[in-house]
């Protein structure tokens, strides 16, 4: 679980927990699951660099905060609304290195089956 606020609004600020999941069996993607259910999937790389430049582009990007070093603001858009929050980045950064205990960098792609890949893709 990972620390969230809301930064949608100057005024109010809520603070909120988001259960963060990997699966080695999707090397690439890290999960976010919030607390009304929604779930958003992005790239293990783009969150890591999120926590040191500007990462992402269209309807997620990670930017760290010019004045703590310590979060990272989150924007999330889609057709239903947009969010905007901040984490800790000591945090999201803890739970990258625990996925790379489990697929570490640049091993990605040997936890891939291609040939079911394709096949799935291929039978719609």
């Amino acid at each position: 679980m990972v620390d969230f606020i809301d930064d949608s609004t100057k005024d109010f600020k809520v603070k909120f927990g988001v259960e963060m999941s990997y699966d080695p069996g999707d090397p690439f993607a890290v999960k976010a699951r919030f607390p009304n259910g929604v779930e958003w999937l992005f790239a293990r790389d783009l969150l890591e660099e999120g926590l040191v430049t500007t990462s992402g582009v269209g309807d997620i990007r990670f930017t760290p905060c010019h004045s703590h070093i310590e979060c990272v603001h989150i924007e999330l858009e889609s057709p239903d609304g947009s969010a905007f929050m901040k984490a800790n980045a000591w945090e999201l950064a803890e739970f990258i290195e625990r996925t790379y205990d489990l697929v570490p960098l640049g091993t990605e792609s040997s936890r891939i089956d291609f040939d079911l890949e394709i096949e799935r893709l291929v039978s719609g």
